[in-house]
């Protein structure tokens, strides 16, 4: 493994002077090499965490004695990520003030908690904030800790983005308080890789104050393919999945312009751009035929009335 010296780490205990202590919770599912490089990564926090859990499944994705996994917590419940990210959310103490998630496939720098956790401390009106994602898929762990290391963004004032694209968390990343988390939840409806939970979770918490994307709380997301589910479960669920944030009332717009919405940008634009993608050959690993299909039922069972985020287990 490359050496890490060349971002400077000077961790501070796991419960500081100011009281602000922080929960890390892992969901992870079938790659504990990838886990253990991510939890590396979370170890050199130059905030500390008070409490790491990793949530699992099956004993079988629990991290390996040694490969970082030393004082970190394994719990084991229903899958999905979702069901396994509250099943951690229960076990954290009263008195942690902050909930911290990531994705198992994750390197952020050094300096993420402490300047999330900064930031909301002096800014109590905002709520929850997800990072920047300096690179979003296709990367290497090394490419990512160099990409890091080469990165000044997170000496710069902090900034909170909260309009446009950036008005929702994105749940490979994401500090939360305490408080209205244990409120709010994930939804536990959305099964094996909860499709849109992080928007989802977005709305809801905003009744508690802001909600949006950090600048200077930065890190990379692989976006590992490993032991994800299938292109046709994954199409079913991006349409199946907002018609049911749609019917429950969760939606960024009005109600007349929601429906547009999910008409032109979820429906007929997702489909357009799987299908040319087919065609066209690209990104072979995310299965685009299989995502129309899915995509295609999805509408189908909409027009029945059968629609439901669940029924991807069935297919």
């Amino acid at each position: 493994m490359e050496a890490e010296a060349a971002i400077p780490i000077t961790p501070k205990p796991a419960t500081p002077p100011d009281g602000a202590s922080v929960a890390v919770i892992v969901a992870t599912k079938g790659r504990p090499e990838i886990l253990a490089e991510t939890l590396r990564s979370l170890r050199r926090q130059t905030r500390r965490a008070a409490h790491v859990y990793v949530s699992v499944s099956s004993a079988a994705d629990a991290p390996v004695a040694g490969d970082g996994a030393e004082g970190i917590i394994v719990l084991v419940g229903s899958p999905g990520g979702s069901a396994q990210r509250n099943t951690a959310i229960r076990q954290v103490p009263p008195g942690v003030k902050y909930i911290a998630f990531f994705d198992d496939d994750v390197e952020m720098h050094p300096s993420y908690l402490e300047n999330a956790v900064g930031f909301l401390e002096e800014n109590p009106d905002v709520v929850a904030i997800s990072g920047i994602m300096l690179a979003d898929g296709n990367i290497s762990r090394e490419a990512a800790r160099t990409l890091l290391e080469q990165d000044a963004t997170w000496m710069q004032a902090a900034a909170l983005q909260d309009r446009g694209r950036h008005h929702i968390l994105y749940a490979c990343n994401a500090v939360v308080r305490s408080g209205p988390m244990r409120e709010t939840m994930f939804d536990e409806n959305l099964p094996l890789y909860s499709y849109g939970e992080d928007y989802d979770l977005s709305l809801r918490l905003k009744r508690f104050g802001r909600v949006g994307r950090l600048s200077n709380a930065i890190g990379v997301h692989l976006q590992a393919q490993t032991a994800r589910v299938s292109g046709r479960r994954y199409g079913y669920a991006t349409i199946a999945n907002n018609w049911y944030f749609l019917r429950k009332g969760v939606c960024h717009l009005p109600a007349p312009w929601s429906y547009v919405r999910f008409v032109l940008i979820v429906v007929l634009k997702c489909i357009c751009l799987n299908f040319r993608n087919a065609l066209a050959g690209r990104s072979p690993q995310r299965d685009p035929w299989g995502q129309v299909q899915g995509n295609l039922l999805a509408v189908a069972d909409i027009m029945r009335g059968r629609s439901s985020p669940d029924r991807i287990l069935d297919l």
